[in-house]
């Protein structure tokens, strides 16, 4: 019998997570108003959330998203939410991988 150490994700289902095309619109947008209620206990739960999944676009924001929530950056995510929802193809640039296309 081994006794080595496992990730939560190998010990759950054989180290890989479900796929999805992208990040929910729902955990998301609970993503964006507990950072701006400043809510840890709604950012830790919808970051389990998002991360629960691997993602065929979107996992740049993902990790953007996980740099921001351990540096308690919230203002980050919610200004990067605010001017997505601001473009009426926002879920479209979510789902396409391309949210942090440099502006010029």
């Amino acid at each position: 019998m081994s006794h080595e150490m496992r990730t939560p994700d190998e010990a759950a289902g054989g180290g890989q997570r479900p796929r999805k095309r992208a990040p929910s619109i729902d955990a998301l947008t609970c993503l964006s108003i507990a950072c701006e209620d400043r809510d840890a206990a709604a950012i830790d739960d919808a970051m389990e959330e998002i991360e629960r999944y691997e993602y065929g676009t979107g996992d740049e924001l993902v990790a953007w998203l996980r740099e921001c929530v351990a540096k308690r950056d919230y203002a980050a995510v919610v200004e990067q939410f605010t001017a997505l929802r601001q473009d009426a193809n926002w879920w479209k640039t979510v789902q396409e991988g391309t949210v942090f296309r440099k502006r010029e």
